[in-house]
């Protein structure tokens, strides 16, 4: 009679445990579910950071400019981000879009001569923002 208790109390505790598992499966299921959603939809709503008091300037210096073939202002353009500006794993957001973190390399498409809003917000301390004219070849942010 004992040994019966004690073999229903081992069955009902595997089943338990059974069920424990499954849900703890599900759980990270729909986690990687909804990060994966979250990463891939690129029309999230802006992302919306304190301003510094001073409006952002393009850069126009030699080391901002590519050296690529003149293009047709307007066209669409594909541009690779170098970006390792800020500590690392500092978040990036392009456009109000985050594309990852620091390092990263990345590629944004764009019309030729459009402005490319770069933000890197590191987990201390004030975000760094950059503007740069959109043309095809590579960004880097140092």
């Amino acid at each position: 009679m004992i040994r019966e208790a004690i073999g229903r109390a081992a069955t009902g505790a595997q089943i338990i445990a059974a069920v424990l598992l499954a849900l703890a499966g599900l759980r990270f299921a729909i986690t990687a579910a909804l990060i994966s959603i979250e990463k891939s939809t690129p029309g999230l709503p802006e992302v919306v950071h304190a301003t510094s008091a001073k409006p952002v300037e393009p850069d126009r210096s030699p080391s901002a400019v590519a050296s690529v073939a003149p293009v047709a202002s307007g066209e669409s353009a594909r541009v690779t981000l170098n970006i390792s500006a800020g500590p690392p794993r500092s978040d990036v957001f392009v456009n109000g879009v985050q594309r990852g973190k620091t390092p990263l390399l990345s590629e944004v498409s764009c019309k030729t001569g459009a402005t490319i809003r770069i933000e890197v917000i590191a987990p201390r301390g004030a975000p760094l923002r950059y503007e740069r004219i959109c043309k095809p070849g590579t960004l880097t942010l140092r």
